[in-house]
């Protein structure tokens, strides 16, 4: 399951949404190698629990709010991704994301480029990235 490839841009909410993901059969939901900017947030999982979601390779970029946005959304992998110039964070996890591996991701020009709102468990690691808020470690 692919959310592959594409250029996204002018949304008042998320470039690309993802949610209310329960189950992903035998497979990973992937969103990966797409090019989002000049939305409200490049890419937003939320509601998201005990399945297996890889958000990878992505470029956010010159969004309102966030260029990826976790809410209420456990056990996530959000690895790999540029995210740069987001008016609020690069990465942001919400105090109800619990669980997420954020990993190797590169981050620049956001006012937080790492952002930990107080969810439990999660884990950045090998990130490069100046400005942060919360908890940013394993």
């Amino acid at each position: 399951m692919l959310v592959e490839r594409n250029r996204v841009t002018g949304f008042t909410d998320a470039g690309i949404y993802i949610g209310g993901i329960i189950d992903t059969g035998a497979g990973t939901l992937m969103a990966r190698l797409n090019d989002l900017f000049r939305n409200d947030r490049g890419i937003i999982v939320e509601d998201s629990v005990g399945v297996s979601l890889l958000v990878r390779y992505n470029i956010a970029h010159d969004n309102f709010n966030d260029g990826i946005f976790l809410h209420n959304s456990d056990g996530i992998l959000v690895q790999r991704n540029t995210v740069f110039d987001n008016t609020r964070a690069g990465i942001e996890l919400d105090a109800l994301s619990d669980h997420n591996l954020i990993g190797g991701n590169r981050a620049r020009g956001n006012l937080f480029d790492l952002a930990n709102d107080g969810g439990t468990g999660n884990c950045f690691i090998n990130n490069t990235y100046t400005t942060s808020w919360g908890t940013i470690d394993c």
